[in-house]
């Protein structure tokens, strides 16, 4: 029998304005666009920070999606945590 991981199937996701935090809970998937096109971000994605553009759509564990617009935006995975901060302004 194989061994068995213990491997956290969670996703925790915060949307930050420079007003403040817009969202902040556990989700199942993060869709997002970059320079290279679209990507997904999963429970175990490797770390990563990337501008993104257009909109991000959370896919939450209730089964229901919400996208929000993007402008400027930085997006950062480290671990089972993700962190939009939208209204980046960049050069």
């Amino acid at each position: 029998m194989p061994a068995q991981t213990n491997i956290p199937e969670r996703l925790y996701l915060k949307v930050y304005t420079r007003k403040g935090i817009i969202f902040d809970e556990e989700v199942k998937s993060v869709t997002s666009y970059n320079d290279t096109g679209k990507f997904d971000v999963l429970q175990m994605h490797t770390q990563f920070i990337s501008k993104i553009k257009q909109s991000i759509s959370i896919d939450k564990v209730d089964g229901s999606n919400i996208v929000y617009p993007v402008g400027d935006a930085i997006m950062r995975v480290k671990g089972e945590q993700v962190e939009v901060f939208l209204g980046i302004k960049t050069a």
